[in-house]
């Protein structure tokens, strides 16, 4: 949400300060009118360049008090032609960074958070578990995907091409070592049996976990089911996801940051263009909105 006055970003940890009394009054743009007077001047040519060291009487002046310091720190963030515009700023506007600070600006911001928190918070047990939010249908679509080759459903890898059923798509990661085993005369991962065993308690639905219904020996009939992986997850009554060694309060922190970003605070806060850099988009849109869970 742009720099503070503890923590500012590497261009402002090395700027030039602007000679600015601290007693002057400000106008809408937060900075006194004399500086815009010296910023026409310099454009036109007619105000020479000074540096710091230039004036020390500002220098001692500016150090009186912990509270002028800050208030000198934050004038010269919004210093017009001082610093480079990376926010984007154009001509000679205010930085925004600076917008937050100068006039405690960044309080209001919080205010939204908090107001917006408390009653996300409020709903965190309400959230429901995976296997309560699978949709009853495969969704529609206007061009068919292709069938995986095998799914495993009641504990059996069963032929999925000749049938429309509805499966689950898997994502995971693979062990870095995996250790392999012949199940139903194929050699599939224990790691993905654990998971099969784990995931089959939750729903009737048939599993397809790659490991497994990928054939991994033959390689003629691997890379026929490599090619259709794309289709297979899309054509998947729903992809879970598993991310390893999340515990509760991941989930929770996960769970209230994808409800934050739906509410209308944080809407309000991104057409203002203060939540640059944060993101918890999944594909298209925010795929996060329901929880993760440990299976």
């Amino acid at each position: 949400m742009g720099c503070s006055l503890s923590t500012r970003c590497r261009r402002h940890q090395q700027r030039p300060e602007l000679n600015i009394p601290t007693n002057q009054t400000l106008d809408a743009s937060g900075l006194p009118p004399s500086h815009h007077d010296e910023v026409n001047l310099r454009e036109q040519g007619n105000v020479e360049e000074s540096s710091p060291g230039d004036h020390p009487e500002d220098v001692s002046s500016a150090l009186a008090s912990p509270m002028q310091v800050n208030r000198n720190e934050d004038m010269a963030i919004m210093g017009m032609g001082f610093l480079t515009d990376i926010w984007g700023c154009p001509g000679h506007e205010p930085h925004r960074c600076g917008k937050m600070i100068v006039g405690h600006a960044i309080l209001p911001r919080c205010e939204v958070y908090k107001r917006d928190y408390e009653p996300v918070a409020k709903q965190g047990t309400k959230y429901l578990d995976w296997w309560e939010i699978i949709p009853a249908s495969s969704p529609i679509s206007t061009a068919p995907y292709a069938r995986p080759g095998n799914c495993i459903k009641a504990g059996k890898l069963v032929d999925s091409t000749t049938t429309a059923d509805p499966y689950i798509a898997i994502s995971y990661v693979w062990d870095r070592n995996p250790s392999f085993v012949n199940w139903h005369g194929r050699e599939v991962t224990t790691q993905a049996l654990q998971i099969v065993e784990q995931l089959s308690k939750y729903t009737p639905h048939g599993l397809w976990v790659d490991a497994i219904c990928i054939p991994q020996n033959d390689v003629p009939a691997k890379q026929v089911e490599l090619k259709k992986m794309a289709d297979i997850y899309r054509g998947a009554l729903a992809v879970l996801c598993l991310v390893p060694e999340m515990d509760r309060t991941t989930c929770t922190i996960v769970e209230h940051a994808a409800a934050l970003m739906d509410m209308e605070g944080f809407r309000a806060l991104e057409e203002g263009g203060d939540t640059h850099g944060i993101s918890l988009q999944v594909g298209g849109g925010r795929a996060l909105g329901h929880s993760k869970r440990r299976f």
